[in-house]
């Protein structure tokens, strides 16, 4: 019985000991494969090729397309503006920044240069894509993501220009320096032709909304018109002084058109 109960005893403290080592084995795992940084390591890595592909898709349409961006807006120093394939109506945050999507709706860009806009790993529509558009120093374009799981943000300075005060259709958009500017001679100014006839191809929606949204967020304060968006039979996109609606023209575009109460938008190359 001595016997059988010193093999017990010895049984039980060697039970007690695997038990022991198999914990520390398997913390020693767990903290070797933490699964929630691997996790956030892998979705970072796909926004860093979603960027890449984001960057190459651009930087492409914009060298067939004279320097213009495939976004439908301005791309500015200040905010980080979302892309999108559309939009919401409502504002889009991302890193602290509020502002209007950078629609992409053209159809040369998701025909010839990238089918779709990918979408950040914790986004679900393609109404906030997780992924922004900003102007950084020398005008170079700049690519990011708005969420990240490291410590350092991830984003990349591209090697693409941004030097028109706003984008839509394919073309490069400027704001006349004044009323009874015609938009020839708002181009001349600049050093550039005005595009004659140009349109918003499919970036301007069946009511307008397009024109009026390039009103709003040209860079220029003189813009900043009210709600309202109002069709003009007359003149090409712009404001007219004391109105409180943005006023959109049917394309094409009238390059010698002017009005003594009118400033222009206008397609510049």
């Amino acid at each position: 019985m001595g016997f059988d109960n010193k093999k017990q005893g010895l049984t039980l403290v060697g039970m007690i000991m695997v038990t022991m080592i198999l914990v520390i084995l398997a913390t020693a795992v767990f903290m070797w494969v933490d699964p929630v940084a691997k996790i956030g390591d892998t979705k970072d890595q796909r926004r860093q090729e979603a960027m890449l592909m984001l960057a190459e898709a651009i930087s492409e349409y914009t060298y067939d397309h004279k320097g213009a961006l495939p976004v439908l807006g301005s791309v500015t120093t200040s905010t980080k503006k979302v892309l999108c394939e559309s939009q919401s109506g409502d504002d889009v945050s991302c890193g602290g920044d509020t502002a209007r999507c950078l629609r992409i709706a053209h159809e040369d860009f998701y025909s010839n240069y990238l089918q779709q806009l990918p979408i950040d790993p914790d986004k679900s529509a393609n109404t906030d894509t997780g992924y922004y558009l900003k102007k950084g120093s020398n005008n170079a374009l700049l690519i990011g993501s708005c969420s990240s799981y490291g410590s350092e943000a991830i984003i990349s300075t591209t090697s693409i220009k941004v030097t028109c005060d706003a984008y839509a259709g394919g073309y490069c958009w400027y704001s006349a320096p004044a009323a009874d500017y015609s938009c020839d001679n708002t181009c001349v100014g600049i050093d550039k032709v005005c595009v004659d006839r140009a349109q918003y191809a499919s970036d301007v929606d069946s009511d307008g909304v397009g024109f009026c949204a390039l009103s709003r967020d040209i860079a220029d304060s003189y813009y900043e018109c009210g709600s309202g968006c109002e069709l003009t039979t007359t003149n090409s996109p712009g404001k007219i002084f004391g109105a409180s609606a943005c006023k959109y023209r049917e394309y094409p575009i009238d390059c010698s058109r002017k009005d003594s109460n009118y400033r222009n938008l206008c397609p510049c190359e």
